[in-house]
């Protein structure tokens, strides 16, 4: 895990993540969360987090998807945030959608 990454990129820049204090729970989170979110044109489509703050889901868009390799590559990300308050920790799940029915 880069020091720097945390620090420039999820506390600054992934705000609508509510990821700020939190560091990734392993190496395959902070790897996984690296490689997801570094270098993509996102744009949160919607998001919703629970009252007590442990998880969030994010609908996002994924622009880069028109330039995809095959047709019709799917726009759409489904993400969800698992946070431990009390490690301070947090996990991710991604799926690729075709629609927001389906995310």
């Amino acid at each position: 895990m880069d020091p720097a990454f945390w620090e420039n990129h999820v506390e600054n820049e992934y705000e609508h993540c509510r990821l700020t204090g939190y560091t990734a729970a392993d190496w395959n989170t902070a790897d996984e969360f690296e490689t997801f979110w570094m270098g993509r044109a996102l744009r949160s489509v919607h998001a919703h987090h629970t009252n007590d703050g442990r998880d969030s889901y994010l609908i996002l868009s994924d622009s880069a998807a028109m330039f995809a390799s095959r047709p019709g590559a799917d726009a759409l990300i489904a993400v969800h945030i698992a946070r431990d308050p009390s490690g301070h920790t947090f996990r991710q799940g991604l799926a690729r959608q075709p629609s927001v029915l389906f995310a």
